[in-house]
Order: C-alpha cells, then structure tokens, then sequence
C-alpha cells in the first residue's frame, strides 16, 4: 500500500515537471494565457513551489496584472526568503508604477542576501536619485560601477549628479568613463561639454558640441549647446542660427527658446525676443528666466 502510495506521488511529481516544461514553453513564446493555466494548475499540486509562483507572477505582471502579480512574487517569498529573483521581479513591478519606496525595500532585501547584484545597487541608485537622496545615489552608483565598469547609464547619470552637485572633476571623469564605453555616446558629449564649459576649456567643450552635432546633426539639445557657445564668445548671429535650428526639430524646447529670445535682445530683435519670452512661459509658466528675459523686452 505505501509503494503504491509512493507511486502516485512520483506520478504526479512528473506530471509537474511535464507541465512546468509546457508552461515555459507557452511563456517564451508568448502565449501568456496558456502559460498562466498551466502554471496554476502546478501550484494546485505543489504550493511550496517558490519558482513556479514567481513565474507566474511574471506571467501576470507581463499581461498587466500588476497587484496580482505581487501576490504571487510574494507567496514565492514566503516559501523561500532568500529568492533573490522574486525579490527582484517584485521590486520591477514596484518600479514600473511608481511605488518607489516599496521597490527600495525590494531592492534592499537583494542586496542583503546578494550584495553583489548589479541590478539592485544600480536601480537603487536610479531611485535615490529620483528622490533626491543625492549621497545614497552616488554610492549606489559607484558600488554598481565598480561590480561592472561596462554600465554606461550608471557612468552618465554619476557624470550628471557630480555636475549638478558642483563636482566637476568627478563629472568629467564619470562622463568620459561612458565615452570609453561608447564614443558616439551623444548624450554624454554635451555633458562633458557643458562640464569643460564651465571649467573655462572652451576648445576641448566646442569639441565635444561638434561631435554631438557630426553624431545627430537633428539633434535639438546639441544645436542649442553649440548656439549657447557661440553666443558667449560673442557670436550671435550664428547663435541665432543653431538656436533656430534647435527649435526647428524641438519647437517646445524652452532652454533654446529663452535662448534666442536672449540673442535677437542682444541684435535688437525686441518684437521676435517678446514672443520667445512669452512662448517659454505658455510652455513653463514658473520659468524664472523666461521671466526675468521677458521684462528686459519691454
């Protein structure tokens, strides 16, 4: 009686199995439907499974079912604590909608089981700083630049808080460690520009300007560096030129807007200047610039 017991057991172990094989069959090619049957009628026969119940809930996170997604990251939880994937699968979703402290607890959890996950500590980073928590940001970042030196976002976005935290060596640094990675990397060209600007090396930044515009010569934000460069060395009129460019492929970028509006003020351009002003602030009512530049039209 107990072998036959036994057997059954075993029977139904492989039947499990057979089932999971389909499931993630069904789930690699997308057919999200059928992969979620098959995976609740696993969990029907073995509850405990941890995996099965993380799969899942990335099957139901994949069709939008967010809070039920969760769930079941969290009954995988549950079985096994350490689930590093789980954790990590729930901190996405958390993520994905906005629950930012929620994912940082996710994520905190990876790393005191994982301390070397890269996706933990650079997510971590990510929203650290997009909760202003500057310090927790940057040795998020470095920690995950450190576990992987290839991870060009984590190098900009270190390169941008060093920039607006007034560490110009380090944004330089941290933006020519991205360039290293990928040299047609325009983003961070006009980052180091606008960083070797600021540091008085006027050629190497009007270098870095004119690569970002040889790279996407529709590229907005780099006409209006280029504009912006050449307007302080006293150059307007071709100012003016790229500035009008800038908004020929961006029409809503205010920084280029404030900025022509500034030059034709500084050529005598005073009805032009007026309507750049007051389309800044259509755009961005609070502008303080588009404010100030605004009165000096009138």
């Amino acid at each position: 009686m107990a072998s036959k017991k036994k057997s059954q057991k075993s029977a139904v172990k492989l039947s499990a199995e057979d089932y999971l094989n389909i499931a993630w069959e069904h789930h690699q090619a997308g057919r999200l439907l059928e992969a979620e049957s098959l995976y609740r009628q696993i969990i029907e026969v073995q509850p405990e499974s941890a995996n099965v119940l993380c799969l899942l809930g990335i099957a139901l996170r994949q069709q939008g079912k967010v809070a039920e997604a969760i769930d079941f990251y969290d009954r995988a939880i549950a079985q096994n604590p350490d689930f590093v994937e789980a954790h990590l699968n729930k901190a996405q979703v958390l993520l994905d909608v906005g629950e930012y402290q929620r994912a940082i607890a996710s994520y905190e959890q990876v790393i005191t089981i994982q301390p070397n996950s890269v996706l933990a500590n650079n997510n971590l980073g990510w929203l650290k700083q997009q909760l202003g928590e500057i310090d927790s940001a940057i040795s998020y970042y470095q920690t995950a630049l450190q576990l992987d030196p290839n991870l060009l976002e984590t190098a900009h976005n270190l390169g941008k808080i060093f920039t607006e935290t007034n560490q110009l060596n380090e944004a330089v640094a941290c933006y020519l460690h991205a360039l290293r990675i990928n040299p047609n990397l325009t983003y961070s060209l006009l980052g180091l520009g606008r960083v070797l600007q600021q540091q008085g090396k006027l050629s190497e930044a009007f270098n870095c300007y004119q690569q970002a515009v040889e790279l996407e010569p529709n590229n907005p934000e780099a006409h209006n560096n280029v504009g912006a460069f050449y307007h302080e060395q006293g150059n307007t009129k071709t100012a003016i030129e790229h500035y009008r460019q800038a908004l020929s492929f961006k029409p809503d970028l205010v920084d280029a807007i404030n900025n022509l509006g500034h030059a034709l003020v500084d050529v005598g351009e005073f009805q032009e200047a007026f309507w750049c002003h007051c389309r800044a602030l259509e755009l961005q009512p609070d502008n303080a610039i588009a404010h100030l530049e605004l009165a000096l039209t009138l």
